[in-house]
């Protein structure tokens, strides 16, 4: 018997709605193909497990928009433990080895998606927009973020780890 799983997808007004992981119309070109990696590894389960990841098999332009992390649960805290050169380059630092709590670049909605995927073992999408000065064009340009994540756990019972991935696009 199949249980359904569902992701939330969570605005920056903090709003938050559910679709279905098995019809992920919510997620956009740039984040489906690791969504898509992440399903087909779980193979009947819940979650797949790091494991089922080879990072050799995934394609290239992927692992550089990819995170990592650790998911520590006594307390509960999360450690970067890989991160793409794309995801670094956006943030102007790279984060591998750091705890979520101490980077003064994590906010509350951050942290919230985080704890949410651990909570609901399944797959986040946070979408955010923010305006951006454009060196090329001189001027300034409103951007869509987005960040999915996708529980990972050993024992498809408690997850261990959380692989994300990241997307900004124009909005004009």
């Amino acid at each position: 018997m199949a249980t359904a799983s569902y992701a939330a997808v969570k605005s920056g007004d903090g709003g938050i709605s559910f679709i279905s992981i098995h019809e992920p119309i919510g997620f956009g070109d740039a984040l489906r193909p690791l969504f898509e990696c992440w399903d087909k590894a779980r193979n009947g389960r819940t979650m797949p497990a790091r494991s089922d990841f080879d990072p050799l098999s995934l394609p290239r332009d992927l692992l550089a928009n990819m995170f990592l992390l650790e998911v520590q649960h006594q307390p509960r805290r999360f450690q970067f433990r890989r991160m793409g050169t794309a995801v670094a380059e956006m943030l102007g630092e790279d984060w591998t080895g750091k705890y979520l709590d101490k980077l003064p670049k994590a906010n509350q909605q951050v942290i919230d998606q985080y704890e949410e995927t651990v909570e609901k073992q399944a797959p986040t999408e946070f979408h955010n927009q923010y305006i951006k000065i454009d060196p090329p064009l001189r001027r300034k340009r409103m951007m869509h973020y987005r960040r999915l994540l996708l529980p990972l756990s050993n024992d498809d019972k408690v997850v261990n780890m959380l692989m994300g991935t990241t997307s900004i696009t124009p909005v004009d």
